[in-house]
């Protein structure tokens, strides 16, 4: 039995994407709206959303909780926080059900780095005994900018300023 398109009930399946099924008028569409996505977004060919009925556009949100939903396989609980294989684009959904750490609980590699402005986040990858700063946090974060995942010293090129949380 062919599938039918989730949003254009009469029509049939041509492309299955986070687990929806979508017909040749939404493929179009989206395949439309992808090159209005902003280079540095990572993975791009999901990162767009439908705002009418034959009408789609990219996503509003942070394109570095998008990456990182990916790598995490992060669900969002609302659609308008979705991208198109169903993980968020919203720092607060990647936050949910974790707690703060830091002070007296020491930092873990794999606890979430996310800035002051909760506008940009990221992941501990390593966690390294430094003579100068004590401990040399190395995050793992969507240089958004340079469209590439890059590592960065928490202290050199965040001057030490975020949270963290597991």
């Amino acid at each position: 039995m062919a599938h039918v398109c989730v949003h254009h009930h009469a029509e049939v399946s041509v492309s299955l994407i986070g687990g929806r099924h979508y017909c040749e008028i939404c493929r179009l569409s989206q395949e439309e709206a992808l090159p209005l996505v902003a280079r540095g977004v990572l993975p791009r060919d999901c990162y767009v959303w439908r705002i009418g009925p034959d009408r789609w556009s990219p996503l509003r949100g942070s394109t570095a909780a998008h990456w990182l939903a990916h790598e995490l396989s992060i669900p969002s609980p609302l659609e308008i926080h979705r991208c198109l294989a169903g993980y968020t684009v919203q720092i607060k959904d990647i936050l949910r059900g974790r707690r703060e750490v830091g002070g007296r609980v020491p930092l873990r590699v794999g606890d979430l780095f996310v800035t002051l402005a909760e506008d940009h986040c990221g992941r501990i990858i390593e966690l390294k005994k430094d003579s100068e700063l004590g401990l040399r946090i190395s995050i793992q974060h969507l240089a958004t900018h340079e469209g590439r995942v890059a590592v960065d010293d928490f202290y050199r090129h965040f001057q030490g300023m975020g949270r963290f949380f597991r």
